[in-house]
C-alpha cells in the first residue's frame, strides 16, 4: 500500500499539468449561436412533447382494447 501512494501521488500531478493544456486545444472550428442553441432547445422541447403524446395514445389503445 506504502508503494501505491508515491505513485498515486505522482499519476496527480502529471494529470493536472497535462489537463490545463489540453483544455486550450480548441474542440470546434466556430462558435456555436444563440440561435443554433435555441433551435436545438425548441427541437428537443417538442420531441419530448411527442414522445409524451405517442406514450399518451398508446395506453389510451391499450386501456381501449382491454375494455
Amino acid at each position: 500500500m506504502k508503494k501505491f501512494i508515491p505513485s498515486a501521488i505522482a499519476s496527480l500531478l502529471i494529470a493536472g499539468a497535462i489537463l490545463p493544456v489540453a483544455a486550450k486545444e480548441k474542440v470546434v472550428a466556430r462558435s456555436i449561436t444563440e440561435a443554433e442553441v435555441l433551435g436545438a432547445q425548441q427541437a428537443w422541447c417538442k420531441a419530448l412533447v411527442d414522445i409524451s403524446a405517442a406514450n399518451v395514445d398508446f395506453h389510451l389503445e391499450v386501456t381501449q382494447l382491454a375494455v
